[in-house]
């Protein structure tokens, strides 16, 4: 996309481009320094886990009743309510020190993500369909993903700098960023709701996500893929570092490198599902990126050298960088708008439940079968996801 296509964008296209890469520093500044800081606090291991829980299963609990706040609240106020409730979260992280008040933390950033999650999208979406401009979205949505990917590594270089000063910064600042964000949003945003029938419950909103989920095929089909091969994908969260360190004995200090391959073949996934979905449609570049994630699969079973290894590390970030947004699009064509924040937040919920499922099971199938094996076993789920997109698209 040129320079003047990005100025010529709808007011809606610039604002969800601008909040979503503000928003998205604002969470990504902390990852580099996350445990090194809970440890720095004396939190052990163990206590270290059981956050991680809280956060997990708290954001699976809020997600989804969260939808219907924002079908019947309003999007613009759950979306802001969500990224200032995440930036006192942050800001009480920084400041904490007793395990009680991490705990009271995590809570306040999973309600956050449930507050912000399918609310930004739903507002943009709707927005964009009332005026009759949904074929932004199809650059949009690519450019959103490519944002946060570079906001990736602009929050890996200000956490460097920051915790030279302290280690506690990286939570201050942001918190601070979150802060200038929901401000911004209360000026530049417009309200829409998609439920405008005042006397309607969060009951009936829920009920009537879930009705529509479940009894229309190709939502059902397509939130059910979805899940399958998000299963997937967390055995490459949790195997690619040690299928190079263990099986392919490369020094620790060159994950780094491997590391920023991924980014820049997750950057080319973004903008190539740009150019993609304005030539095919969304259920062909749905395929094309599930199928390099399989192909990386195959190769990381069948990889002996370490050159097939990277290659496969560059094919399957490319493949979920395409990912993303054709998914996005997808999902919310098919989607009432009565419903959206809601079906979104539906999906946002099984996503949080599948991760903590196949977290544990990715550890047992590596334990139990070794980390390639693993690979090829985690081909299965993502064949089938394969065939529920078929099956959706028909």
């Amino acid at each position: 996309m040129s320079i003047r296509d990005l100025v010529n964008l709808s007011k809606y296209s610039k604002i969800t481009l601008l909040l979503a890469t503000i928003v998205s520093l604002g969470k990504s500044i902390i990852d580099p320094v996350y445990i090194a800081f809970l440890a720095s606090r004396a939190i052990s291991k163990e206590q270290i886990g059981l956050l991680l829980t809280i956060y997990f299963v708290c954001l699976s609990i809020f997600d989804f009743p969260t939808g219907a706040i924002a079908d019947k609240w309003g999007r613009k106020r759950t979306y802001l309510s969500g990224v200032g409730m995440y930036g006192s979260g942050l800001v009480l992280y920084g400041t904490s020190t007793k395990f009680e008040l991490f705990a009271i933390s995590e809570i306040l950033l999973a309600l956050g993500s449930a507050f912000m999650s399918g609310s930004l999208i739903a507002w943009y979406y709707s927005s964009l369909e009332k005026h009759g401009l949904t074929e932004e979205a199809k650059s949009i949505f690519g450019l959103v993903n490519a944002s946060r990917t570079i906001c990736g590594v602009l929050a890996g270089l200000l956490a460097y700098r920051l915790v030279s000063f302290d280690i506690a910064y990286p939570f201050l600042i942001g918190g601070i960023i979150m802060f200038v964000a929901t401000g911004l949003g209360l000026v530049v945003m417009e309200e829409n709701h998609g439920n405008n029938e005042g006397n309607t419950s969060f009951y009936r909103i829920m009920k009537n996500a879930l009705r529509i989920s479940i009894h229309r095929k190709n939502i059902r089909y397509l939130l059910l893929g979805d899940a399958i091969f998000s299963f997937a994908l967390i055995y490459y969260i949790y195997s690619w570092q040690l299928l190079f360190i263990d099986e392919l004995k490369i020094p620790a200090r060159m994950l780094g490198i491997l590391y920023i391959i991924g980014i820049f073949g997750s950057l080319f996934g973004n903008l190539l599902s740009g150019f993609l979905l304005k030539k095919s449609n969304n259920f062909k570049v749905s395929i094309l990126s599930q199928s390099l994630i399989l192909a990386s699969y195959i190769g990381f079973a069948l990889s002996q050298s370490l050159l097939l290894a990277i290659l496969c590390v560059f094919t399957y970030n490319v493949g979920f960088g395409t990912y993303g947004p054709a998914f996005s699009i997808w999902l919310n064509e098919i989607i009432p708008d009565d419903a959206r924040s809601s079906v979104l937040s539906l999906n946002s919920s099984l996503a949080s439940i599948v991760a903590a499922v196949g977290s544990s099971f990715s550890g047992f199938i590596a334990a139990s079968y070794g980390i390639k094996l693993g690979f090829l076993i985690l081909t299965l789920p993502l064949t089938f996801a394969i065939m529920l997109f078929y099956i959706s698209s028909r």
